[in-house]
């Protein structure tokens, strides 16, 4: 499927891969084509936040640089949580 075609949190989560050094609210939501509060609105209502998101990544690459394979991790916030699969 072209990437406009994809939920647009699975689209967020093409771009946030490393190096994730630079990458911003702002930044992403101009790489979807969107107001940064357009994309935290649209996210929100897809159940989750850039935040979020981007903390995931974060445990996504130290995943892959540690070597770690079919692993979960569950990151908490107040407010929230969210599981992160490494297959």
């Amino acid at each position: 499927a072209a990437m406009g075609e994809l939920p647009l949190v699975q689209r967020l989560r093409r771009l946030l891969v490393p190096p994730l050094a630079g990458v911003t609210l702002e930044s992403t939501a101009r790489r979807l084509g969107m107001s940064a509060r357009t994309l935290q609105r649209r996210i929100q209502g897809e159940g989750t936040t850039f935040q979020a998101e981007y903390s995931a990544a974060q445990v996504r690459a130290e995943n892959v640089r540690l070597g770690f394979k079919n692993t979960t991790f569950r990151l908490l916030w107040p407010g929230g949580s969210l599981e992160v699969d490494h297959r």
